[in-house]
């Protein structure tokens, strides 16, 4: 999957989206950006909606000049896990719970500071099954923009998806304040 950034026609105009297309560059989704962020202090929130509309998956978290945590949110209310930072001095790492508290994935950082992919770690296993790419000036629609990748295998549960797709905008936040 590729996020690109782009603005929506039928958006306000303060409002930022992402396209989240499939490896064919076809559109399967929107993101829009409806935080409500001042300085420092705020409120992340990203609505993924269908191209009918729909919402399918909410991510949200308090902002405080650090997002450390995102919740994912199935629809509007079913709480089906969290994205988090890990503190780490060297390498950027990131931890995915679901509901429960229980670690399913670890992302870290692969290669050296300022590095652009990490590498998702399905910790059952200890299996690595994806990558999350950062991506500076693709093209997309005609204009420059920044846009993150995300490969994963097919057969996940659709809940593991949904939290790896979440923790990539965690990911890419943190990648693209720094």
């Amino acid at each position: 999957m590729r996020f690109g950034s782009s603005k929506q026609k039928n958006v306000p105009a303060s409002s930022k989206n992402f396209h989240i297309l499939n490896n064919q560059g076809q559109e399967l989704w929107i993101a829009e950006d409806a935080s409500s962020l001042t300085c420092c202090y705020g409120t992340f929130k990203v609505n993924i909606k269908d191209l009918s509309n729909t919402q399918i998956i909410l991510l949200k978290s308090g902002f405080n000049c650090c997002l450390e945590k995102l919740e994912v949110y199935a629809s509007d209310s079913l709480f089906i896990g969290t994205a988090q930072e890990i503190n780490s001095i060297v390498f950027p790492k990131f931890s995915v719970l679901d509901q429960h508290g229980k670690k399913l994935f670890q992302i870290k950082q692969k290669g050296m500071c300022g590095a652009n992919l990490f590498q998702i770690t399905k910790l059952s296993n200890n299996e690595v099954i994806g990558n999350i790419q950062i991506i500076f000036n693709y093209v997309y629609e005609y204009e420059v923009k920044n846009a993150m990748s995300i490969r994963f295998p097919l057969n996940l549960e659709v809940d593991e998806k949904a939290l790896l797709i979440g923790a990539s905008f965690l990911v890419g936040l943190e990648k693209f304040l720094s």
